[in-house]
């Protein structure tokens, strides 16, 4: 580790335990967690993102969770600006911060600033969004698979504007999505700070098992019913999200509620696989088990305060 990281990032796939881990460096290092999570900022989801559970909240000061609602528009530059501010508000009063969540364009967002990307021709978004409601989703992935065979590295190819998005980038520069999104080595620190990244790594096995029983949990503690109260509202771009898809295609007689299960199980899974890929790719991460991180922590930690 640097001599002295203001910025712990605590960063891995969804039901790897990051939000635990968080809670137990931050007690460690006396601070506040900044949650860069893009679903659990809204205040109307619950049980469907995971959100920390009230005796977590009361654990360690969390922000940026609930912090908005459904009905506003929210960016990953919306976040990063309001992150940055909090960020030195705490660093000036506990000398760290833990930051943590499992969207990595919160992250990128927030610690380096967005790419300035071309213009996109107002002719080729309405070529794109024709085509998107003529022939489907699949036609536009197909596309943008014939031109970058390893977009799916990058984006999620089950997301229509993010897939709209990527072709129009990549027919507009004629280069694949790596080119166009640089890693952050090749980017600076918005921050004034020293940064430390770790990701969480369990063998894939493991990760799967988690994941799997989370979402016996999540059903468990009635995560249909939220789903189901939500159903008035699920045009949303906020509701676009796996765990309520599923089961409004499931109030929607497309599928049987064990089917949606399934599905969310899958779907879980495959982002899983997606934030690792990304992590990988975009961070320069220390990628290590929940105990040999807090061990890494503490150890430094210790050596800083003797």
């Amino acid at each position: 580790m640097s001599s002295s990281p203001q910025i712990i990032v605590i960063g891995g796939p969804t039901g790897s335990g990051k939000t635990a881990l968080a809670i137990d460096i931050a007690q460690i290092l006396g601070t506040e967690i900044i949650n860069a999570d893009s679903r659990q900022v809204y205040e109307e989801l619950n049980i469907g993102v995971a959100k920390p559970n009230p005796e977590e909240l009361l654990a360690i000061k969390h922000h940026f969770v609930s912090n908005i609602s459904i009905y506003q528009h929210y960016t990953a530059q919306h976040f990063a600006l309001e992150a940055r501010k909090k960020i030195v508000e705490i660093i000036e009063k506990f000398g760290t911060v833990v930051v943590t969540g499992g969207t990595g364009l919160y992250l990128q967002a927030l610690l380096y600033g967005l790419d300035d990307f071309p213009e996109i021709s107002e002719e080729l978004k309405i070529q794109l969004n024709s085509q998107l409601l003529e022939q489907g989703l699949e036609s536009l992935v197909d596309e943008l698979l014939q031109l970058d065979q390893e977009a799916g590295e990058n984006i999620d190819l089950k997301n229509p504007m993010r897939v709209m998005r990527a072709l129009a980038l990549v027919k507009t520069t004629q280069l694949p999505l790596k080119k166009i999104y640089p890693t952050t080595s090749e980017k600076q620190l918005v921050l004034p700070y020293q940064v430390e990244m770790f990701a969480i790594d369990l063998p894939r096995k493991q990760l799967y098992e988690r994941i799997n029983l989370r979402v016996d949990n999540m059903i468990s503690a009635g995560l249909a019913e939220e789903v189901e109260s939500l159903i008035p509202l699920k045009d949303l771009k906020a509701l676009n999200s796996v765990g309520y898809n599923e089961l409004f295609d499931f109030f929607d007689g497309k599928c049987t509620k064990e089917e949606a299960i399934e599905k969310i199980k899958q779907h879980s899974r495959n982002y899983a696989k997606r934030q690792v890929t990304w992590f990988g790719n975009k961070f320069d991460m220390h990628w290590l088990s929940p105990e040999k991180i807090k061990e890494k922590i503490t150890q430094h930690y210790a050596r800083n305060t003797n």
